[in-house]
């Protein structure tokens, strides 16, 4: 029996330019009168659309992850200081000790 597909792979932008997820969307057709590409080629496009505008939907509602946030306030509440000489005090000497054999 004959078959035919299409398959599209695409890259989607959710929240911003640098948060970004891989997609691949295909169909396959099989049967004896199968349509033509043309129109299995139009509603794969509409399909695609369709996802792209659910996905990036569902990225507007759901808040960002604590992550992101985190690291870019200790980026902006941490300055850099800079390090103070430590002064190294030398130990006090320590006085020989005097060796007494047991039992003398």
């Amino acid at each position: 029996m004959p078959k035919v597909g299409l398959r599209e792979s695409f890259e989607l932008q959710t929240r911003d330019k640098y948060t970004k997820i891989n997609c691949e969307i295909g169909v396959t057709v099989d049967g004896r009168e199968l349509p033509n590409m043309a129109i299995i080629g139009g509603a794969l496009e509409e399909a695609i659309a369709l996802f792209q505008a659910r996905i990036t939907e569902s990225y507007q509602k759901v808040p960002a992850r604590k992550e992101f946030e985190s690291v870019a306030q200790v980026a902006q509440v941490t300055p850099i200081q800079q390090a103070q000489p430590v002064s190294v005090e030398q130990p006090a000497p320590v006085a020989p000790v005097k060796t007494v054999p047991f039992g003398s």
